[in-house]
């Protein structure tokens, strides 16, 4: 556990650093200009990457052959990026033919946008490489990985004047992408690794979820932003993202340690006393300390905005006590969600996505006219308690279904 947190702290740090030197500059609207671009990164990445890596991350757990995980490794990674290649050529077809709501909107700029995609679908590389990492158990890699990409992120970032500080963020993002797609071929070309129909065969089942998460998360995503613009202003977009942001040093932990280190043991769980098991243990290791970090934000209050932004960035203490409550929940949520995943219920995890962000966007669309940050806060808690609820209901039904051991007589 020890360099997983390592890893995601990291993470969070150098985002953190970045995203400061952004507010500094351009306050929220500049941060929200940041969340728009990162939500279109999201959009192609997540294609690729959240079921496909997904289940990398599981076959790769149960099993110990080098030459079939060097295998299903190149070929989540050709499937990632060819899945991924369809919604990279529509974004650049939409901003060609863009329609007048989205041209007419602040947040909108073709060329940052466009760099955005690419800059997505190389990300995708990484992604896999780190589902395969995870797989393997191997968390010290993923940390010094996680440290590089950091480093010349930030480095590029400090460096960049101003006004290119927030371009050069974006295509800093792929450079790590370019690299390990380098590797790949390099290690295919002198290892003879091969795609072969079986890993292809293991592996479809996850481009469902993946479709599912991957497109409508960012999709719901920039829609949100989108509205919120139009319907408040680009400052609250940037506001409802800094408390995102602030919540993002428990959340971002919680999912990290339910996908680097509990997705593994969960897989590998197929009798029901131990799926039952990992499910108490991870509640025990995951949500506790969750509801204890959030709770110290709570207390910090909207003060940690301003040290984590600037002194612009202030929202009322109901909206982001609302926001948090969400924010707990949704981890709950994720608790199930990766139970689901790691017994390749991938259907279920499709439909439960609409239970998501997907749902959050429509309560934003139909209380438009009403809107307030606190509103938001609140359509975002009541959201996640419903997704929650679902995947509870159908990861228990699915843990209730599994064999009990045998116990034979000697």
């Amino acid at each position: 556990m020890f360099w997983v947190f390592c890893a995601i702290l990291t993470t969070l740090l150098f985002r953190a650093i970045w995203e400061k030197l952004l507010a500094m500059h351009g306050g929220p609207d500049e941060i929200a200009t940041w969340a728009y671009l990162q939500s279109i990164i999201d959009l192609i990445s997540g294609v690729g990457c959240t079921g496909l890596a997904s289940g990398l991350s599981v076959l790769v757990a149960k099993t110990h052959d080098p030459m079939e995980r060097n295998g299903l490794l190149v070929t989540c990674l050709v499937m990632a990026l060819a899945v991924a290649l369809p919604g990279l050529a529509c974004i650049f077809l939409l901003l060609f033919i863009a329609p007048p709501a989205l041209t007419s909107s602040v947040l909108y700029a073709p060329a940052l946008m466009m760099l955005a995609a690419l800059v997505g679908w190389m990300s995708i590389n990484v992604g896999v490489l780190n589902a395969f990492l995870v797989g393997k158990r191997s968390y010290p890699h993923i940390f010094w990985l996680t440290l590089l990409g950091g480093m010349v992120t930030f480095i590029i970032v400090l460096l960049s004047p101003a006004d290119w500080r927030l371009t050069n963020l974006v295509a800093s993002q792929g450079l790590a992408g370019m690299v390990v797609l380098g590797w790949c071929v390099s290690r295919l070309a002198r290892d003879g690794m091969a795609i072969y129909q079986p890993y292809i065969r293991q592996l479809r089942p996850y481009i469902l979820p993946g479709l599912a998460i991957g497109i409508l998360t960012p999709v719901s995503l920039l829609f949100i932003r989108l509205v919120v613009a139009q319907a408040l202003s680009v400052q609250e977009v940037g506001m409802m993202h800094a408390a995102w942001r602030s919540s993002d040093w428990v959340t971002a932990l919680a999912a990290g340690a339910f996908s680097i280190y509990w997705l593994p043991r969960m897989a590998t769980a197929n009798w029901q006393p131990d799926a039952f098991m990992v499910l108490k243990k991870s509640s025990l290791y995951v949500i506790v300390p969750s509801a204890i970090g959030l709770a110290a934000l709570a207390v910090a209050g909207t003060n940690i905005l301003s040290f984590l932004f600037n002194r612009q960035f202030v929202m009322p203490s109901t909206s982001f006590l609302l926001f948090l409550a969400g924010d707990f929940v949704r981890i709950i949520s994720w608790l199930f969600l990766f139970h689901l995943y790691a017994h390749k219920s991938t259907r279920a995890i499709a439909i439960g996505e609409l239970l998501s962000l997907p749902l959050f966007a429509l309560f934003i669309w139909l209380a438009r006219s009403h809107l307030s940050i606190t509103i938001i806060g609140g359509l975002w808690l009541t959201t996640y308690i419903a997704y929650a609820v679902f995947n509870a209901v159908v990861a228990l039904r699915l843990i209730r279904k599994l064999p009990m051991p045998v116990l034979r007589a000697i």
